[in-house]
């Protein structure tokens, strides 16, 4: 039975202690489309995760970020900086490292939003259009929680306090209502990527 390259990368994968690699490790296997493919097909098997240019790991590595950083640094050397990806998390391995998951890295883009909207904007146009987009999606029977809490503050607060909801990076109510913002349509579509692009 003829063994493949498929099977050797296996063999390797399954009986690496280490669990982290990295592409140049499996050089010696096949040629570059050899090898690419391999990995290819460890990854739809669930054998081996790509978690960034040139890395790879074994799932129970990746499930583990403190070891993951441990045994990326010994491979890679303390001077390091790596953007991991993993799933929808990402890992920042330098000086620093900072995990953060979908969810972290999209409030910091309505954050940015936000703070971009504020400079371009007085709150009295920001508090206009708000409102008319919350009218016409009551209207149409788009309405959530968040929105009922936007129309209150938009007709009742002070400019200072939407700044205030708009500016702050804490997790009550600011984070919170920036998760339903009723803004839509005041930032231009190449503002929106350029932001989303930094996030």
């Amino acid at each position: 039975m003829r063994v493949t390259v498929t099977d050797r990368l296996r063999d390797v994968v399954k009986a690496s202690k280490q669990g982290v690699f990295l592409r140049r490790d499996f050089d010696e296997l096949g040629n570059y489309r050899q090898v690419g493919r391999a990995l290819e097909q460890l990854q739809s098997e669930e054998i081996i995760i790509h978690a960034g240019h040139g890395v790879y790991t074994k799932p129970s590595v990746a499930r583990n970020p403190e070891l993951m950083v441990e045994r990326l640094k010994k491979r890679l050397g303390k001077r390091i900086n790596r953007r991991i990806e993993i799933g929808s998390s990402v890992l920042h391995v330098g000086k620093k490292v900072v995990w953060e998951n979908a969810q972290t890295r999209l409030d910091r883009f309505k954050l940015q939003v936000a703070r971009v909207l504020l400079q371009r904007h007085p709150v009295s146009e920001i508090r206009k259009k708000s409102l008319e987009n919350l009218s016409r999606w009551k209207a149409n029977g788009v309405w959530n929680p968040g929105y009922q809490e936007w129309e209150n503050l938009l007709l009742h607060a002070s400019d200072a306090r939407i700044k205030e909801i708009l500016y702050s990076d804490v997790e009550e109510p600011s984070n919170r209502l920036r998760q339903s913002p009723p803004y839509a349509g005041l930032l231009d579509q190449k503002t929106l990527e350029d932001l989303r692009a930094k996030k």
